[in-house]
């Protein structure tokens, strides 16, 4: 079943169950209800069986796998022993039983059933199958080739040993010296107890119990564990036997084991990291997909689906063929420029070590920044392409709305400064330069008294700074001068700038050159006064009349 359906389907305990059985790669895993309805399975099943999904889940599974014995007689489902382990909560650690495929074939498979708690999930059992056809047939092969078997043991990396079912070892392969430390004459030295004793204890009951079932129930052994190295060190190996043969009336058993710490390692690392990958895509407010080296899809979260208004089903097909090409289709009818949209996809895809980003207008309005790089190892090994979708719809409206605020600031017809808290120069319009002769490189970080004339007295500029820090707007006519040495006048209007909290971040002085008002009011000034003493002058009284004679 899709990851994602059996996500949307699963309440929130049943998740890290899909974690465990997403990492069962090489086993089949399924799970059943207690009606012994299939609720999920993986891939390595339908493969088992030859079924796809849709003719599994929701399907009995005793009625589709276990109908029959495998001489054809009916098998009563009451008399399986899955039945038992689904309906009566009776676990199966392992048992060598039989499925019947698609095509009608018998598969030889190897339970391994786990009753989960009722009524908490909704999932009563979850059942791991092993395909053991091959084993079974290597099992074979294994006894009539023996010895030359035991010749070739010394040329490869895994150490053979034969023991009986106490683990009394009749013999071990000279290789384990260079996995557990200890010469194989020390082993046959040590007893039987011996290995058994360097078992780690947190192991040592599960590998014991499937030991013994090699030996008592003819059932294969196949077991990963920690084993304790002579230098005290503890490793990781892989012990497998396939069954049992019989030597002077004593049972024994042939098997292999090998270290597998560093493959141990890496899956623990790949399961951390898997963890913080999928946590960091499913918190993140962009839209996130990872395609294959095929383009097949690997990961999205459900942002990604969002913003492309995917409909459900369209994801759940993990098919190799290119992702783009058929799922994305539908999102040429949203985007303004479908042909650019789809030629960037396509251009990728044919030079896969390219990384690239572009923006992508919607029709609605919606526009996005979409960026896509390729995941290539040291070695240049390509591994697929991750795409990030970024809504920045907001951002550009905001980027259009300073761009039109700075285009009015810097043509406005009045002077306009901006300091920081300190007081020094950060921004003047183009209205600045040309009243007082400075161009805006020559005033940036110096602060604005370098345009005081001097004749305003020290009181006037402690009132502005006064008022302007308190958070208030200062209003009030300044003196300055030009760069060229003229005096001007100024009409200026200065008010702090405050961050959300209230912060002064900055301030702002918008200026109006005033010189040739107050000019022409002092001119006016002067011809009143001039005209006041003519008339004081006059013998004769003089009256102002209106044009209605008032």
């Amino acid at each position: 079943m899709p990851l994602r359906q059996l996500l949307k389907d699963s309440p929130g305990e049943l998740q890290s169950e899909m974690q465990l059985i997403l990492n069962a790669l090489v086993e089949g895993i399924v799970g059943a209800d207690a009606q012994g309805n299939v609720r999920f399975c993986n891939q390595a099943l339908l493969k088992m069986t030859g079924y796809d999904a849709g003719e599994v889940v929701g399907k009995n599974l005793h009625a589709l796998l276990h109908h029959h014995r495998p001489d054809g007689t009916e098998y009563p489902e009451e008399d399986c022993p899955l039945w038992r382990a689904y309906k009566s909560q009776q676990p199966i650690d392992s048992l060598r039983e039989f499925i019947w495929r698609k095509d009608g074939a018998i598969l030889p498979v190897e339970y391994h059933a786990h009753p989960l708690p009722q009524p908490t999930v909704l999932t009563a059992c979850v059942i791991a199958v092993h395909d053991v056809s091959e084993r079974e047939q290597a099992t074979a092969a294994l006894r009539s080739s023996e010895e030359r078997f035991r010749r070739i043991l010394g040329t490869v990396a895994d150490v053979a040993w034969t023991a009986d079912r106490d683990r009394r070892t009749i013999y071990i392969s000279p290789k384990v010296e260079g996995v557990l430390g200890y010469r194989n004459n020390e082993i046959y030295a040590a007893g039987a107890s011996f290995r058994s004793g360097l078992i780690h204890p947190e192991d040592f009951g599960r590998v014991n119990r499937n030991y013994r079932a090699l030996f008592e129930e003819d059932r294969a052994f196949d077991e990963e564990y920690r084993i304790r190295r002579k230098d005290g060190s503890w490793i990781w190996i892989h012990d497998r036997a396939m069954g049992v043969h019989q030597e002077d009336g004593v049972l024994y058993a042939d098997g292999v084991f090998s270290d597998i710490t560093r493959r141990k390692n890496a899956e623990a690392e790949l399961q951390w990291k898997t963890a913080f990958l999928e946590a960091q895509v499913n918190s993140t407010i962009d839209g996130i997909l990872v395609v294959g080296g095929n383009g097949q899809r690997l990961l999205h979260n459900q942002r990604f689906v969002e913003m492309f208004h995917f409909p459900p089903e369209s994801l759940s097909d993990k098919s190799e063929r290119p992702m783009f090409q058929h799922r994305l289709e539908s999102v040429k009818d949203l985007v303004k420029d479908p042909e650019s949209f789809m030629a960037k996809i396509n251009y990728l895809h044919r030079h896969p070590a390219e990384t690239s980003r572009d923006e992508i207008e919607f029709k609605d309005g919606m526009v996005i920044d979409r960026y896509s790089a390729p995941v290539i190892d040291k070695e240049g090994k390509y591994y697929g392409r991750i795409w990030n979708f970024r809504d920045i719809t907001e951002r550009r409206c905001t980027e259009d709305t300073l761009r039109q605020l700075s285009m009015a600031v810097e043509q406005s017809p009045v002077s306009v400064i901006i300091t920081d808290e300190q007081g020094r120069i950060m921004y003047v319009n183009q209205k600045f330069t040309a009243d007082t002769g400075y161009r805006a490189d020559e005033v940036l970080g110096k602060n604005p008294r370098i345009l005081n004339a001097g004749l305003s007295p020290p009181e006037h500029f402690r009132g502005l700074w006064s008022t302007i820090k308190q958070g208030r707007e200062w209003r009030g006519e300044l003196c300055n001068r030009r760069k060229n040495g003229e005096i001007y006048w100024e009409a200026a209007t200065i008010r702090p700038i405050t961050d959300a909290k209230g912060v002064i971040t900055n301030y702002l002085a918008v200026n109006e050159d005033i010189t040739e008002r107050r000019r022409a009011e002092q001119e006016l000034r002067a011809s009143r006064q001039l005209l006041q003493s003519i008339l004081d002058a006059i013998p004769q009284r003089v009256f102002w009349k209106d044009r209605n004679c008032n």
